[in-house]
């Protein structure tokens, strides 16, 4: 078989199954795909939808299920923008539920796919290195798959392939020992008694109405016997048998359709751990005579799994396990629907839970609370362990971690998400992991904070409990560090407590309410959540920092005014800050209008996003508006949600606009300013409406279809990028252009002629045009012509005339011209030729005497297209536009020719 086969199929594996593949199930699929000639659609199927990717992924929302793949295969939760992409291409056809961990594995870059390959090349070594009888029978099950899933994913650079590798021996002997295959056991609707073999067993029941038959009864025995064994139970119904257990070391339940009944463990011995797996109702265990471990897996969000223990059961200070694979989800509006996992005595006794640890995999929103009157949890847990590959968002309820005094999650990297500001401890040290973490603090205790390489957010709230005992370390990463206003941020500066917070990248705040300096904190980097409705002043960035708004639906009222170190300086003429548009909901029907203040700044580079995921509609985006701007010199944007940027009448050193970054509508108008010099104007990737200045502008449009007026000046407009784009010339704008001219004229490159003929098309709006569809890269001329006293002069094409007597050159040069369709031809000439544009200019303004009859010619490669309108004469050269043969006038019944000019 192909060697790329066998490489496919390892994939496969680590896509669907997070673990490697087994030798006999690597060799049955990999014949099995050179059979299919490679094809490994013709496969896939048999893995996606597989009983164990399913238990891996599957029972959610598609969202949900792409996230877990996320976290198996590269050990974090899914990118925003990855995320859509699958879960879109899900919902089009693109992908299939079966197809899609095997599309995530195949699209990684940079990082993801270093760590892919890494995995790879771990899990060919580890299937290699299964080589004998006995680990081949042993890497079989859920506890082998398990341990050869946890064995795989630290694996993700050459140094931790190295160290894996280097254990690899010691890693095959331990996953293969934990499998050694035993019988499965399907218990029957009579009493059973059951014994197990010396391997590891599976017994599998029901819990069912009596009429139903179910499998697990009271009065029904099993002894596991030797090895790992595990007791499966499907329950729908309420009821709860009273089952006897020996050696049964972990007890599986999957409810569904009802909450379960108290399900007694009385009877139970040997149970180190009770699992919840894919429930989509409560489950509630009692009567627990030992400390256990809880898993749960995959189970519906808001379902509660609770342990009941026996009176004297745990002790006075005792930890309980948790292993969390994708429990609970995040609602759509960001607030944590809790899954509730409740520890808990069935009465009041001196047992008390002191630590929780949690390994995580996958992502999992979780509760801790108390139930009964044991209260084994509420102010006395002390200390919360995280390990695992997953995150773990857990909202504690009431005063559960009102004592926490230690939380470590330095061994896991999926992220931590906690509150521990009602911590009352005396100390309270927190280590985060290297996944993101967002811890809450500002406790009323002593904190020493230190989140870890990922990046992080500290949120203060206030900081009303800083201290200079205090200390707070953002880390490794880009992490950010939160208060509920800038008024609070600044009243820890102003008490000399800044210097309690180190290694942040990001100073975050609710809104600013007042005065900040953001060099206090040793950032750059300011994010605003709230609208300005006064001005206010933040300062401190030096050139090259950043200001992100995130704030709702919203119009700011007063200005944000930012200062750069030094840009006022004279000398300074370099200064750049760049503004992250990151608003929640841009999509509500109406514009936010951004307010800065940029004094001394040349640059501004915006990026315009938004974390809104509903359908935008047509008024929705930005609003740029600048002020104190007399010193910028350039507008950058990129991004994806449409803005309007409209310069300010003191923008007087305005020298380009750049929206070319711009993947959305935009609106670009540079008219007010009075300018000494012409700006160079980019189109954004979609339609875009430009308004020029007085000088003469260089105007690039885009793809899409784009209005531009170049206002006055002799403006050099491209429109090769394509679209239906209309170019406005109007009365009085063209300064400085006469009959004898040859330069105060707008020049346009990439003008489409019409290439579809057609006729009774309604052309007489923009809107009406740029919909035209027909032809796809014609582009529209439009003159708004009136006379001296300002009335609207209608235009016209000349149409069409023979031997039109013509003078030029002061009358030193006639002749006689045909005119075809508005295009003109020299017919004769006496007293010298038409050799230049000048020339050419006298010959159009002798042929076309009537105001509002439209002409063109053509010299030296290009065609202009010339209007007569007494004093107020306009025309456009079309850069390397040739061939014309006519003019066609847009209206409300518009008859095309293919070769003609389009002009309205």
């Amino acid at each position: 078989m192909a060697i790329s086969s066998l490489d496919q199929i390892q994939q496969a594996y680590i896509a669907y199954y997070g673990r490697p593949a087994d030798p006999n199930g690597l060799t049955y699929w990999a014949n099995q795909l050179d059979k299919a000639g490679g094809n490994l659609s013709v496969i896939i199927n048999a893995f996606g939808n597989s009983a164990e990717s399913t238990a891996l992924y599957g029972g959610s929302s598609y969202a949900a299920q792409v996230n877990k793949i996320y976290n198996t295969l590269f050990g974090r939760d899914a990118d925003t923008a990855g995320l859509n992409y699958y879960v879109q291409g899900i919902q089009n056809g693109q992908f299939t539920l079966a197809s899609v961990a095997l599309n995530v594995f195949n699209g990684a870059q940079a990082a993801d796919k270093t760590g892919l390959d890494s995995k790879l090349a771990y899990a060919k070594s580890f299937t290699a290195a299964i080589d004998t009888t006995q680990e081949i029978i042993g890497y079989s099950g859920d506890s082998a798959a398990n341990a050869a899933r946890a064995a795989l994913a630290p694996v993700k650079d050459a140094a931790s392939l190295q160290t894996a590798t280097s254990n690899l021996d010691s890693t095959v002997s331990s996953v293969t020992g934990q499998g050694t295959a035993g019988q499965t056991f399907t218990l029957t609707n009579s009493l059973d008694a059951l014994t197990g073999t010396g391997g590891n067993d599976t017994f599998i029941a029901t819990i069912d109405a009596a009429g139903n038959k179910p499998t697990l009864n009271t009065g029904d025995q099993i002894d596991g016997g030797a090895g790992t064994d595990t007791l499966k139970i499907v329950s729908v119904t309420a009821d709860t048998p009273a089952v006897t257990l020996k050696n049964v070391e972990t007890v599986q339940i999957q409810q569904l359709g009802v909450n379960s009944g108290a399900i007694s463990a009385a009877n139970w011995t040997g149970v180190t751990q009770v699992s919840n797996v894919n429930s989509t109702k409560n489950v509630t265990i009692t009567d627990l005579g030992n400390n256990v471990k809880l898993a749960v897996a995959g189970d519906t969000a808001g379902d509660t799994t609770t342990l009941l223990f026996k009176a004297g059961a745990l002790g006075t200070a005792a930890t309980v396990a948790l292993d969390l694979n994708g429990v609970g989800n995040k609602s759509a509006a960001g607030v944590v629907t809790p899954y509730n996992t409740v520890v808990d005595t069935t009465s009041a006794s001196t047992d008390v839970v002191t630590g929780l640890t949690v390994n995580a995999t996958g992502a999992n929103y979780v509760t801790f609370a108390s139930k009964n009157a044991g209260v084994t949890v509420a102010n006395k847990v002390t200390s919360l362990t995280v390990t695992g590959t997953g995150s773990l968002n857990v909202a504690a309820a009431a005063t559960e971690f009102g004592k926490l005094a230690k939380v470590d999650a330095s061994a896991n990297s999926g992220g931590i998400t906690i509150d521990v500001s009602g911590s009352t401890a005396t100390t309270l040290a927190v280590t985060g992991s290297s996944g993101k973490d967002v811890v809450t603090a500002n406790a009323a205790t002593v904190e020493t904070i230190k989140l870890g390489a990922g990046d992080d957010t500290l949120k203060m709230g206030t900081g009303s409990n800083v201290t200079a005992a205090d200390s707070y370390d953002g880390g490794d990463g880009t992490d950010t560090l939160q208060f509920t206003a800038a008024s609070n941020a600044a009243a820890i500066a102003t008490a000399n407590l800044a210097s309690v917070f180190t290694s942040f990248e990001k100073l975050a705040v609710g809104s600013v309410d007042g005065a900040l300096d953001v060099s206090k904190f040793g950032v750059n980097y300011l994010v605003n959540a709230g609208d300005v409705t006064a001005n206010q002043n933040v300062t401190g960035f030096t050139s090259g920092g950043t200001v992100e708004l995130t704030q709702g639906q919203g119009t700011y009222t007063g200005f944000l005014n930012i200062g750069v170190k030094d840009a006022t300086t004279a000398g300074h003429n370099s200064d750049v800050i760049n503004v992250v548009l990151n608003a929640a909901d841009t999509h509500s029907g109406a514009a936010e209008t951004v307010k800065l203040g940029l004094s001394g700044i040349e640059t501004v580079n915006v990026t315009s996003t938004t974390t809104d995921t509903t359908a935008p509609t047509a008024t929705d985006g930005y609003v740029l508006s600048f002020q104190n701007d007399d010193q910028l010199h350039n507008v950058n944007l990129t991004g994806t949600i449409a803005t309007t940027y409209t310069a300010s009448a003191t923008a007087t050193g305005l020298q380009s606009v750049d929206f070319s970054g711009l993947a959305a509508k935009a609106t670009i108008d540079v008219s007010a300013p009075t300018l000494t010099q012409g700006v160079a104007i980019t189109a954004a990737q979609k339609d875009t409406t430009i308004t020029g200045s007085a000088q003469a502008d260089v105007i690039k449009g885009g793809a899409g279809n784009d209005i531009i007026s170049g206002g006055k000046g002799a403006d050099q407009i491209d429109l090769s990028a394509g679209g239906r784009d209309i170019v406005k010339i109007a009365a009085n704008v063209q300064t400085g252009f006469t009959d004898s001219s040859t330069t105060a004229f707008d020049a346009i490159t990439g003008f489409g002629k019409v290439s579809a003929a057609g006729t009774a098309i309604n052309l007489s709006t923009d809107a009406l045009f740029q919909a035209y569809s027909a032809d796809a890269s014609v582009d529209i001329l439009k003159f708004d012509l009136k006379d001296g006293a300002g009335a609207a002069v209608a235009l016209s094409s000349f149409g069409t005339a023979s031997s039109v007597a013509f003078s030029a050159s002061g009358g030193a040069i006639t002749g006689t011209a045909n005119v075809n369709n508005g295009v003109i031809t020299l017919s004769s000439t006496s007293g010298g030729t038409i050799d230049s544009l000048a020339k050419w200019v006298s010959v159009a303004q002798s042929v076309d005497a009537t105001a509002g009859k439209a002409v063109s010619f053509e010299f030296a490669g290009d065609t202009y297209v010339y209007v007569e309108n007494g004093a107020q004469d306009a025309m456009v050269k079309l850069v390397g536009v040739t061939g014309v043969t006519g003019l066609d006038v847009a209206g409300a019944a518009t008859s095309l020719a293919a070769g003609h000019v389009l002009i309205g």
